[in-house]
């Protein structure tokens, strides 16, 4: 057997690929309910897609999505994918690009490649080195009692 060591070029972003358990948990459905769930939409690689998405359940993007306005439980916005846009949903995981408006009522996770640009509302943020937002942040009303609950911060 003839084993061959996995080089990797640290200059570039790893690639996460999309998680399907933490979707499943990020849209509150179990285990071989994902099969069955609905309202799923993916825009993959070298797609453009241009308008309103509603009554999505999960949006995962792979390409390049211009909405004035998105409406989703989760989404999930891949190494490479961009969103320009607003959306509103209840839990975002940025690994491309977004930029404009975001409102996320529960977290809101910026991996290591992700960049958001724009103004953001969400009740928690999770950010990793050297993921980052360039803009306005604002936490959620409802996560009340944190005295720091409004910053603006422009980098």
């Amino acid at each position: 057997m003839v084993t061959t060591p996995i080089q990797k070029n640290l200059s570039e972003p790893a690639h996460r690929s999309v998680d399907l358990a933490q979707l499943d948990r990020d849209r509150g459905i179990q285990g071989q309910d994902l099969a069955n769930a609905d309202n799923i939409l993916v825009i993959n690689k070298k797609v453009l897609l241009r308008g309103e998405v509603e009554h999505c359940d999960t949006l995962t993007v792979f390409g390049t999505i211009y909405s004035p306005s998105v409406s989703s439980r989760a989404l999930v916005i891949e190494h490479g994918g961009v969103f320009d846009g607003k959306a509103i949903t209840t839990n975002a995981t940025i690994s491309g690009e977004f930029r404009g408006e975001l409102e996320v009522s529960g977290h809101l996770f910026i991996t290591e490649t992700g960049l958001v640009t724009g103004d953001v509302v969400c009740a928690t943020l999770e950010i990793s080195t050297p993921g980052r937002i360039v803009g306005t942040i604002k936490q959620m009303p409802e996560a009340a009692g944190n005295p720091n609950k409004d910053h603006d911060q422009s980098t």
